[in-house]
């Protein structure tokens, strides 16, 4: 007999619990807290984007955020540079903090975009790329497939905040 069943069958009641919280944090937890971030409920962009935007090279003119959610971090170039975002959410979905005066939005993963870079699909000799916390979820080999991608398409400006996120399910 296996931990799980020996559990459930000297602790009933315990076992419940338990299982009531693991549908709670896979379904109802995670859920709420990925909200958070397609829904604007967070407007406050990261300060590090303030506080580096006046040593941002004056040759760049994008702005590209991997996994921009409702788009908080937009708010620090809107009206100053090209704002282009990806993200894994129908962009239906996303209730944006704010109308962006010059936004591209386009649905797709990480993955895929280190494809189009690949293909040479979008010179990125302008561009300032932002990422905080998404590439956590890319394996090494993709995190270091995109940003040999990136390289080869000409971008030399990067912030990847890593986001220490330690949520074990």
């Amino acid at each position: 007999m296996g931990v799980k069943s020996t559990l459930k069958t000297l602790f009933p009641s315990v076992h419940r619990r338990f299982a009531l919280a693991r549908v709670y944090l896979r379904d109802g937890f995670l859920k709420e807290r990925w909200n958070t971030y397609y829904d604007g409920v967070v407007k406050v962009p990261e300060r590090c984007l303030e506080e580096l935007k006046p040593r941002i090279p004056d040759h760049i003119d994008t702005f590209l955020n991997l996994g921009c959610g409702a788009g908080r971090e937009f708010q620090t170039f809107d009206g100053e540079m090209k704002l282009w975002g990806i993200d894994i959410v129908p962009p239906s979905r996303i209730r944006w903090v704010k109308p962006f005066k010059n936004l591209t939005y386009e649905q797709c993963s990480v993955e895929d975009l280190t494809k189009r870079l690949e293909r040479r699909e979008h010179d990125l000799t302008h561009t300032l790329i932002y990422s905080s916390g998404v590439l956590m979820y890319v394996s090494p080999e993709g995190q270091k497939r995109f940003y040999d991608a990136c390289l080869a398409s000409g971008c030399r400006n990067f912030i990847f905040n890593p986001r220490n996120y330690s949520l074990v399910l």
